[in-house]
Formats: C-alpha cells, structure tokens, sequence
C-alpha cells in the first residue's frame, strides 16, 4: 500500500487546496483548507505548514497545480503528499 493510501486511510490530515480563492469560495471539499498556489511558499503558509501536526495532502482542480505545489514544498524539505483532483482524492478516499 502506498504512503499517500495509508495517510487518506487514516483519515487524520490536512487537505490543502491550492486552487484560487475563487474557485474554493465556489465549491470545496468542507475538509479542506485553501492556500492559493501563488501564496503556498510564502513564510506565514510555510510556518503554518511546517507546524501541522498532520500529514498534508494537496490537491486541486485537476491535479496540475497539487503537483506544481508538492514540488515546491517537498523542495523546502516539508513531508507532503500530492493528492491530486480534490474531488477523485476525497471520492477514492474519504468516502
């Protein structure tokens, strides 16, 4: 089983959608929290990240962006999970 199953399974983490926050406002899984993209490196979302006490997954619409987002915070030595699309994440995983 991959670590990303054994952390959904778990069902203790912090779903961070990195979408805009326009398209959060619109819909979102009501687990998630949402840090845009453009602002995931930025200290204060970093310091936030950093002290979770969860594993983080990141998605997002349809995956592009949950994948730009864990390139640059596992680049930053954070522990994260790329979760892909919010909603086939929290579908295959959650549910």
């Amino acid at each position: 089983m991959s670590k990303l199953k054994d952390v959904a399974k778990s069902k203790n983490l912090l779903l961070v959608d990195v979408r805009s926050n326009e398209e959060y406002r619109a819909d979102h899984i009501s687990e998630a929290i949402n840090i845009p993209l453009d602002e995931i490196d930025s200290p204060k979302h970093i310091y936030h990240l950093q002290n979770s006490q969860r594993p983080i997954v990141l998605c997002c619409r349809s995956g592009n962006r949950s994948q730009t987002a864990f390139s640059k915070l596992s680049g930053m030595g954070l522990e994260v999970y790329d979760g892909g699309s919010c909603v086939e994440f929290y579908r295959r995983n959650m549910l």
